[in-house]
C-alpha cells in the first residue's frame, strides 16, 4: 500500500507551501497503459479531465473555474516499456495532444514537464544504462512534442536529485519497484526548487 501523502507531489507542496491536486493512476500511460496491466479503463490523456477517474460520467476539470499557477507533468515511464515495439512520432503526437488538453483545461497555468536524469534511477528501472536510454528517450520525444507548440507558458525542467535515487541504496525503494518516502523526498528536494524559480516565488 502505497500513502499519496507522502509522495513526491504532496512532499513538494510542502516545501512550496503551496496547495496541491494530485492526478494520478498507476500503470497509467499518457498513450499505451503498462504492459504488466492498469486498471483504467483507457489511458491517461482520458483520465486527466475526469472529476473522478473511475467515473467518466462523474464531470469534467475543463467545467470548473478554479486555476492553478502550474501543472506538474512527470509522464511516459508506462509508456516507456511499448516505445521500443511502436514510434517515437506515435509517442510524441500523443505528449503534444495532451499538452495541448491540459492547456484547454489550465489556460493560465504554467505547464512544466519533468524529465528524468540519467543518473537518478526511476520506477521499475533495473540499471544506470536502462536509466539513461529511458531519460533519453524522454527528453527526446517531449522536447519534440512541445517544439510544435507555441505556447510561452510550457516548460521542460530536468531533475537531478543529489544524492540520486540509486539502485545501491535499499531505503530508497518501497513495494513494486518505486521509490519508497526517502526517494520521493530526494525527487522533490530537486522539483521544488525548479518550480519556484520558475513561478517567481522566492
Amino acid at each position: 500500500h502505497q500513502d499519496a501523502t507522502s509522495a513526491w507531489p504532496s512532499l513538494v507542496a510542502g516545501r512550496l507551501d503551496a496547495e496541491y491536486h494530485n492526478i494520478s493512476w498507476s500503470g497509467s500511460g499518457v498513450i499505451w497503459n503498462a504492459e504488466g496491466g492498469c486498471t483504467a479503463d483507457v489511458p491517461f490523456h482520458d483520465l486527466f479531465p475526469r472529476l473522478l477517474g473511475s467515473l467518466p460520467g462523474a464531470g469534467s476539470i475543463e467545467s470548473t473555474d478554479w486555476q492553478p499557477d502550474a501543472v506538474v507533468v512527470y509522464l511516459g515511464g508506462n509508456d516507456w516499456w511499448s516505445l521500443h515495439k511502436k514510434s517515437d512520432e506515435a509517442l510524441i503526437e500523443a505528449f503534444q495532444a495532451f499538452l495541448a488538453r491540459v492547456r484547454t483545461a489550465r489556460p493560465q497555468a504554467w505547464i512544466c514537464v519533468l524529465l528524468p536524469s540519467a543518473s537518478c534511477v526511476g520506477a521499475c528501472i533495473g540499471s544506470l544504462e536502462e536509466q539513461a536510454s529511458f531519460a533519453a528517450d524522454m527528453t527526446r520525444c517531449w522536447t519534440a512534442a512541445s517544439s510544435r507548440l507555441s505556447d510561452p507558458l510550457l516548460c521542460l525542467e530536468l531533475v537531478s536529485p543529489q544524492p540520486p535515487c540509486s539502485l545501491n541504496v535499499a531505503e530508497d525503494w518501497g513495494q513494486m519497484g518505486h521509490w519508497s518516502v526517502q526517494g520521493n523526498a530526494k525527487w522533490a528536494s530537486a522539483v521544488a526548487p525548479l518550480l519556484a524559480a520558475r513561478l517567481g516565488w522566492g
